[in-house]
């Protein structure tokens, strides 16, 4: 057994929708040694977030509204393809749920806040992540474990708002805590980056 691992990242246009996510698990079960896949939010995702966002600033509240009601259709679609779909739709729900309670309160405090926006940054990779992990777990049923990561239980940042600064030794520390004992033979970790 080798004790080389990779980490695969696919950006948002390779995990645009099901057939690209299928081709993206296919890179991945053709190579052993990949142990963590980061995926991005699905194609587009970010600009209708940042879409949200600024609609909300300037009081074009239904707008922002439709544009998040369009992001959860397009998940929850992407979902009815996949085998464990209805599983998939409960967690997707979720986090869309998060989404609206962070627009509601942008609704309710319209001045610049990027610390929302930070939030609503992490909703689509939160939703491309998971769904990619399905896509995985079929495409490679019981020959290896896959397993959803939430990078938030290792990712921390200062406070510098849309530009924050890693903290490194935290993230080492917490890494090993957390991230390790998943690094093994057997497992794949699908998780998030940009969040």
């Amino acid at each position: 057994m080798s004790s080389k691992k990779i980490v695969a990242k696919f950006g948002g246009s390779s995990v645009k929708d099901c057939k690209s996510m299928e081709r993206c698990a296919q890179i991945v079960s053709a190579d052993s040694e990949i142990n963590l896949v980061i995926v991005s939010a699905t194609y587009n995702i970010t600009n209708e977030v940042e879409e949200i966002y600024n609609s909300a600033l300037n009081g074009k509240n239904k707008h922002a509204s439709i544009v998040l009601d369009s992001i959860k259709e397009k998940h929850l679609d992407m979902a009815g393809e996949l085998i464990g779909g209805s599983e998939i739709k409960f967690f997707l729900k979720e986090v869309i749920e998060e989404g609206q309670q962070i627009l509601s309160d942008l609704i309710r405090t319209p001045d610049e806040n990027l610390k929302l926006l930070d939030q609503l940054y992490g909703i689509g990779e939160r939703l491309s992540s998971r769904l990619f992990y399905q896509v995985l777990k079929e495409k490679l049923g019981p020959e290896k474990e896959v397993i959803y990561f939430d990078a938030r239980q290792v990712l921390k940042t200062d406070s510098s708002w849309s530009k924050a600064n890693p903290c490194i030794k935290d993230i080492c520390s917490l890494s090993e805590k957390y991230l390790s004992k998943y690094i093994q033979e057997n497992n794949i970790i699908v998780t998030q980056g940009f969040i």
